[in-house]
């Protein structure tokens, strides 16, 4: 592990996955949302509400020509290898048991999101930049449909594909 000036210990996994316009970054991103935004996410069940992490999130970015899933944790210095096992229990788990129960969540999250992003003109404006500066700003609404078509089957083969422990990258970064 990396060693600092810090109180916590600061954990990140990351995997190699695919840029924005790859056609399997929308499940990716539900993916992300079902294992590790808010609190109904399986990591904040598993890990946060267990006592093992203060903080824990995942999400998929996807700047232009690559992708990186990554999962954070903040912890104590000496929960961290049991706050490491409770993750991977969790990652490990979800390209056998993702059912569509939990997919409704991450749809009405989604459909959420993007409904407070449209309130205002700039977020508008911000939505249709980003879009159109990768090609055609119509391309948000197809990722966002695709997120929205997203099924179980689907979520277990890109977390079966992706998200492997051959192919995780570990920083630990702790007190001195």
């Amino acid at each position: 592990p990396l060693r600092g000036d810090v109180t916590n210990a600061y954990v990140e996994l990351g995997w190699h996955t695919r840029p924005l316009l790859h056609d399997d970054t929308p499940a990716l991103d539900v993916l992300a949302i079902v294992l590790g935004q808010g609190r109904a996410s399986r990591l904040y069940r598993n890990v946060r509400d267990e006592g093992l992490a203060h903080y824990v999130d995942a999400s998929n970015y996807t700047p232009e020509d690559l992708g990186v899933f990554n999962v954070s944790l903040e912890t104590t210095p000496d929960h961290v290898m049991p706050a490491l096992r409770a993750t991977a229990d969790v990652l490990l788990a979800a390209s056998a048991t993702i059912q569509d129960a939990e997919i409704e969540r991450v749809q009405t999250l989604t459909r959420t999101r993007l409904l407070r992003r449209l309130e205002t003109v700039e977020g508008q404006a911000n939505l249709l930049a980003d879009w159109q500066a990768l090609g055609d700003w119509r391309q948000a609404l197809e990722h966002y449909r695709r997120m929205l078509s997203v099924d179980a089957h689907t979520l277990r083969d890109v977390a079966r594909r992706y998200i492997t422990p051959e192919r995780a990258s570990l920083l630990v970064y702790v007190p001195h």
